[in-house]
Order: C-alpha cells, then structure tokens, then sequence
C-alpha cells in the first residue's frame, strides 16, 4: 500500500501563494473582475450589511484576492474611513490597487499579511 505525504502548512501556505501569484490566474482574475464584481454582489451586499460597517470605520478585509468586497467596504466606510486589503499574493494585491484606481477609491491601503500572522497591533480596526 502506497502513502501520500501531505504537505506542511508551510508547504501548503507557498503552494496557494504560488498559484494565485501566477500571471495566468491574475489574468484571468483582472479579465474577469467587472462580471465577477455583478456576481459576487448580493453576496457582497449582505456582507457589508452583516458587518454593520459605517462611514468613518477602519476595516480589514483577509484574502482581498482582486478587491472584492474591499472596493465595496471603502465606498461604505467613505473618504473617513479607512480599509486595509490584504493578501499573501503581492500580484493580486496589485490588481486590487488597480481595480481601486478604476473606481476612484482612494481610502484603501494594500499589504502583503498572512492571515494567520496578522502583522497589525490588537484593535487596530473596527470590523475585519
């Protein structure tokens, strides 16, 4: 009988990090995002609302991916406000900026951060 080894979290970590840096997937993920943003957005909406996010607020959104819902939580926080997007793929962090740019938002900030390591001081934010 032959054993599977399975990789580490570490391992696992770099293999998701790895893929969704590829230029293939961000592609396809900058390609996509306007007909995802239409599909995502019930979901989308009923998240901000859950959240009781509120203009002013500082929010952090884990796994930003190509900015959705961080594009929605900056509009709803408004230019008081303040959302900090995050990703372990510095690529698709840059694709967020970008979609940030092609609707004006300007309230966001984008760093690299392991979800599981958040490099930010308890209470930082309002809502994550």
């Amino acid at each position: 009988m032959e054993t599977t080894t399975l990789p580490t979290v570490d391992q696992f970590k770099e293999l998701v990090r790895q893929e969704w840096s590829d230029p293939a997937t961000v592609e396809g993920w900058r390609r996509w995002f306007p007909k995802m943003l239409v599909q995502f957005q019930p979901g989308t909406d009923v998240l901000v609302r859950a959240a009781q996010v509120e203009p002013g607020m500082h929010v952090l959104d884990l796994a930003s991916g190509s900015g959705d819902p961080a594009l929605a939580l900056a509009a709803a926080v408004g230019p008081a406000g303040r959302v900090t997007a995050t990703d372990s793929s510095t690529e698709m962090l840059a694709l967020a900026e970008a979609n940030a740019r092609l609707q004006n938002l300007t309230n966001l900030t984008f760093r690299q951060a392991d979800a599981q390591a958040l490099p930010f001081p308890d209470g930082s934010f309002d809502r994550v």
